[in-house]
């Protein structure tokens, strides 16, 4: 996402419970990208949903996308999604 051209975009990166280094791993995006990504890390107990309920929640753009860790964006993706938004 961080590698767009398109740069009118936020990120929420939220926990729901990691046990291993995904929230180091996420603060260090945070901080070194603080304009573009906020942290959120929820407590437990970790429930399946709460986190695209809070990010909804959250946000402060009109439009939202999920991306999962495992999703990928083709260079260009954020480009033609708001291309096809403003037509």
């Amino acid at each position: 996402i961080l590698s767009q051209e398109f740069d009118d975009y936020e990120i929420l990166l939220i926990d729901n419970g990691s046990e291993d280094s995904s929230i180091a791993v996420c603060q260090t995006y945070c901080d070194q990208h603080p304009s573009h990504i906020r942290f959120i890390c929820l407590e437990r107990p970790t429930i399946i949903g709460r986190p695209n309920m809070v990010g909804r929640q959250m946000m402060r753009g009109q439009y939202c996308m999920t991306v999962d860790g495992d999703d990928y964006l083709i260079p260009g993706s954020l480009m033609e999604i708001s291309r096809l938004i403003n037509e």
